[in-house]
């Protein structure tokens, strides 16, 4: 399922598309990897186009991943405020665990940590 995550930092408000089996799956991948704030959580249950998976560039650490599934769908994803006691392990399985693409299980991950 597709989700639209609003979540804040000190008092900046963010927005971006995340897809994963449940709203809990989000929930935990913020909880575990991003250093935001989520404050709501919105299903999409009609969309009339794709989109690019965006998230709003921040001045912060930045882990930016392209991500494969088995039949090579990609998505290309900015992620803000990523924990820096993390390591990039750490974060490539727990978004193999959490995230999806088109419905379908992350199997690989190429990515760089910009600060």
């Amino acid at each position: 399922m597709k989700y639209q995550v609003t979540y804040k930092n000190n008092n900046k408000t963010h927005y971006g598309d995340f897809e994963a089996d449940s709203v809990n799956d989000i929930l935990n991948f913020f909880d575990n990897v991003v250093g935001a704030n989520v404050l709501e959580i919105r299903e999409y249950v009609y969309e009339n186009k794709i989109k690019n998976i965006t998230l709003t560039d921040l001045k912060n650490q930045n882990f930016i991943f392209k991500a494969f599934n088995e039949d090579n769908s990609m998505i290309d994803i900015k992620i803000p405020l990523i924990k820096k006691s993390l390591s990039e392990d750490f974060i490539c399985n727990f978004i193999k665990t959490n995230l999806k693409i088109n419905n379908k299980q992350i199997k690989n991950i190429s990515f760089k940590i910009q600060k």
